[in-house]
């Protein structure tokens, strides 16, 4: 699995099907890593060329992550302190990633209410923070936040898109059923793991 780090700046690579196939349909696509480093082929342009194949364009987004510099320093700041700090730049990069497609939607061939943010891991965490925290101009049509890390302030907004969460019950790293209230399935108890999820 290809990594890449020491991102301070965001990137789109852009992956526009052949205009025969095009669906107008659009993802932006954020990998994950910890906000350590991007899993960019696996979970970034591998998933690009097959969405390309089936027609949908894809937005493979290289957000901001910590630095290596920071975190080489003999006295880095505290670990939360830096994963907080990435997370708060991959959500700015997440809405502003959102704008930038739907402004140049004429150009790529989509549909401005065509456009979601699927994201794996971190990158699951970027998509599932701008499905919830986002203006006219960076909101998702749809959003499907895979393996995320949850986040722990969620507050529904009543113009959240649709939104698809995949887990797996055996994710020890962030287990499904310690999620926030607001992404907990209707029907079930906060602290029983999550069979399926429906809206």
């Amino acid at each position: 699995m290809r990594r890449i780090s020491n991102i301070t700046h965001p990137v789109l690579l852009v992956y526009v099907p052949e205009a025969a196939k095009a669906t107008g349909t659009a993802w932006i696509v954020a990998p994950g890593g910890g906000f350590r480093y991007l899993a960019i082929d696996y979970e970034g342009t591998d998933l690009a060329r097959w969405l390309n194949s089936n027609g949908v364009a894809a937005f493979v987004l290289k957000y901001a992550l910590r630095a290596a510099e920071t975190m080489a320093k003999k006295t880095p700041p505290p670990a939360q302190a830096r994963r907080n700090a990435a997370m708060a730049w991959a959500t700015a990069d997440g809405q502003q990633a959102v704008r930038v497609v739907r402004s140049h939607a004429a150009e790529w061939g989509i549909a401005p209410d065509r456009i979601g943010v699927i994201g794996f891991s971190a990158g699951g965490y970027l998509a599932a923070t701008v499905a919830m925290h986002h203006d006219a101009a960076s909101r998702p049509n749809y959003a499907a936040p895979i393996y995320p890390l949850i986040p722990t302030d969620v507050t529904v907004p009543a113009d959240a898109p649709p939104l698809f969460l995949a887990h797996a019950d055996n994710d020890v790293t962030f287990p499904p059923w310690i999620t926030p209230s607001g992404f907990t399935p209707r029907g079930r108890e906060p602290t029983s793991p999550p069979r399926c999820i429906s809206t």
